[in-house]
């Protein structure tokens, strides 16, 4: 892929985050009170829009066979916050609650690298194909089980939008998805 086709995909969800920032502060949208905008992306390629869900996504990717015969590889679990470069004040808690929530439920997984935590602009170059590998449609919280560098599966936590104004409620959320994921380790 060229530099100047990631650049023009670059341009263009940008633009798309500007427009839909528009439209949503235009037409009375459904942002998060307080919030200055809040922003949709295309879930596919074509450019369809899932419909989001109050249950988490769960997909399921093909395993690669271990490197060595014989030999397994390591399984671990990466929670990504995946956001837009400008970000809204709902954006940002989702972000700072779901991090404090691993850290304080799983602090001994982190430490033995089971568990990873990562926050990914996926408005730039590098970080836009994560928009077309999670089916995205707005910024989110997604729990991805590798084993090794393979991805087997991944959950997108979408409720986590509809308990941001609830902390204990969004905690234990994080806490039972973020529990489920990591007993396929175990």
């Amino acid at each position: 892929m060229s530099k100047r086709m990631v650049l023009s995909g670059a341009l263009g969800i940008f633009l798309l985050f500007s427009l839909a920032a528009a439209l949503l502060q235009s037409s009375g949208g459904r942002p998060a009170p307080g919030d200055d905008f809040a922003v949709m992306l295309p879930a596919t390629p074509a450019g369809t829009v899932q419909a989001n869900t109050s249950v988490p996504t769960i997909v399921t990717a093909p395993t690669m066979s271990a490197t060595t015969a014989g030999s397994t590889q390591r399984l671990h679990l990466v929670a990504y916050y995946l956001h837009a470069t400008q970000r809204c004040v709902t954006c940002s808690t989702i972000e700072s609650y779901a991090f404090e929530a691993l850290n304080t439920y799983f602090s001994q997984q982190i430490e033995d690298g089971l568990l990873e935590l990562r926050s990914v602009d996926i408005q730039q170059p590098e970080n836009v194909h994560y928009v077309r590998d999670y089916e995205l449609e707005y910024q989110s919280l997604i729990l991805a089980l590798y084993r090794g560098e393979q991805q087997e599966m991944w959950r997108n936590l979408a409720e986590v939008w509809q308990l941001v104004y609830d902390k204990e409620k969004f905690f234990l959320y994080v806490q039972s998805e973020t529990e489920a994921m990591l007993q396929e380790i175990e």
